[in-house]
């Protein structure tokens, strides 16, 4: 890995070298047209924008006599940047992934001067009479140079742009707990790591939260907390380096399901490829404490008399209660008479609820009278139910013992003086 390192080479896992594979052959070059005149490659570059790996483009730098001056993407000059290639000189230009349109301009290098054909006049020299008399200027025949060859000028390339450097970058997350529990808080843990082969400078992190997660802190400094979202700036990161980014969150107690964050990593200094797109997620664990609690009012009670049950369900969390049940019953000496809020009436009585908030409670109460028949004890039981977890199954029912008292219980006896004697 050292070694790897040290030239440069990203060390990827399995998952990488197969999403980068996958990546790979969903790219397509299709209409490729070449302009001999105008030293012009055009051609469209295809591959599916759900991918999460850039893709890097090789050309040629020189084409026979032509050579790269500049690219175009949908119209935009691109910067291109220099790379060899099994020998071969070339450029790379960083696409990402989706549709687009290049064009590539070739210009003409410029030549080296070398002896290159003329044409040389060619004569067969013949003797010519001696002038006679004033000499007069004999033209001479001076035999024109051939033509040397100029470098025919050519536009001048748009100056090439400041080449950022490329930086890969491996990014994972983690939830502590594992498996957040709504209603409690959970910390998010990234980590950035920097693979080479160049330091990544300044890097922008930010994670998006659903709308049941609410951020209290996070670190290291500088961070930023905003009302759906989370971000970071790391100033720069050293090849091989890795930077942890925590944040503290409050999950609301009605949260359910999935527990997804999608985080992105961008730079405007460095051109970064890698795993810069990534989600951490976690399955939401929902856990309530039912408890029960009331009396029976007045106890004891003389047969044939009302009484007043009052029973009182509180849900003490952490999340919130749902499908929440309540059923009460009682002896067939006690008779329904009202309830509190309405209830349906079966052997006993039951209430049904929807949710029940942590921290919330309700009181429920049902008007009963006593058999006038009936002596001794009448026992009533509650309990409650919940499609939610709970922590402690033994506090959702409770029992209450109602003592009867006869209606006769008390007699008066009057006393009698017998006399036997003489008054």
């Amino acid at each position: 890995m050292a070694a790897a390192r040290s030239r440069g080479m990203p060390i990827w896992t399995a998952d990488q070298w197969l999403d980068y594979v996958l990546n790979r052959d969903a790219a397509r070059i299709q209409d490729v047209q070449w302009d001999e005149t105008s030293g012009r490659l055009s051609f469209a570059f295809v591959s599916t924008p759900t991918l999460s790996f850039s893709h890097t483009l090789w050309l040629p730098q020189r084409f026979g006599t032509w050579e790269v001056r500049e690219a175009r993407v949908d119209g935009q000059l691109v910067p291109l940047m220099p790379q060899t290639l099994r020998g071969i000189p070339g450029v790379f230009l960083l696409l990402s992934p989706g549709s687009y349109g290049l064009e590539v301009s070739f210009g003409g290098q410029t030549p080296t001067p070398s002896p290159s054909p003329s044409v040389i006049p060619t004569s067969t020299p013949t003797s010519s009479p001696t002038p006679t008399g004033t000499p007069s200027p004999t033209p001479t025949f001076t035999p024109q140079p051939s033509p040397t060859p100029t470098a025919t000028p050519s536009p001048r390339p748009s100056p090439t742009p400041t080449l950022p450097p490329v930086a890969w970058i491996q990014g994972s997350g983690g939830w502590s707990p594992a498996s957040p529990v709504a209603g409690e808080p959970v910390t998010l843990t990234l980590i950035l790591t920097n693979t080479g082969p160049t330091e990544a400078r300044g890097l922008n992190v930010r994670s998006v939260l659903p709308p049941f997660a609410t951020t209290r802190t996070c670190s290291p400094s500088p961070c930023q907390i905003e009302a759906a979202a989370l971000s970071w700036w790391i100033d720069r990161l050293l090849p091989g380096q890795a930077r942890i980014l925590t944040g503290a969150l409050d999950l609301q107690p009605e949260a359910l399901g999935e527990f997804a964050v999608p985080t992105e990593v961008s730079s405007t200094e460095t051109v970064l490829q890698g795993e810069t797109r990534f989600t951490t997620t976690a399955s939401i664990t929902a856990l309530v404490d039912l408890i029960l609690s009331g009396q029976v009012e007045p106890n004891p009670v003389i047969a044939g008399q009302p009484i007043t049950f009052t029973v009182v369900l509180e849900n003490t969390g952490p999340s919130t209660a749902r499908t929440v049940q309540l059923e009460a019953s009682w002896p067939p000496s006690l008779t329904l008479e009202t309830c509190a809020p309405p209830c349906a009436n079966m052997s006993g009585t039951r209430w049904d609820l929807d949710a029940l908030s942590p921290g919330g409670q309700t009181v429920f109460r049902i008007g009963l009278r006593v058999d006038p028949d009936f002596t001794g004890i009448a026992r009533l039981n509650v309990q409650a139910r919940s499609a939610t977890t709970e922590t402690d199954p033994h506090t959702n029912s409770k029992q209450f013992d109602l003592q009867v008292l006869t209606r006769f219980r008390y007699r008066v006896f009057m006393p009698m003086i017998l006399h036997t004697g003489p008054p």
